[in-house]
């Protein structure tokens, strides 16, 4: 977080949603939950539920990228 870049690992689609979780991951200055995700997407106005956020940090959790 903070200047780490993140990726979509190999086998995942790459998606606008996946992406936008991945934007807000990689600005975030301190640990941040799957609520503060919903919450910075919400205001940008992209639309993403909150169960679709813990799927994908999930993944990347399981990938050993968070």
């Amino acid at each position: 977080m903070g200047e780490q870049k993140l990726s979509i690992p190999k086998g995942y689609r790459k998606t606008r949603q996946r992406e936008a979780i991945l934007k807000v991951l990689e600005k975030a200055e301190y640990p941040i939950n799957a609520e503060h995700i919903f919450m910075e997407l919400e205001n940008k106005g992209i639309e993403i539920s909150l169960s679709t956020i813990y799927r994908n940090l999930e993944m990347l959790t399981k990938e050993g990228l968070l």
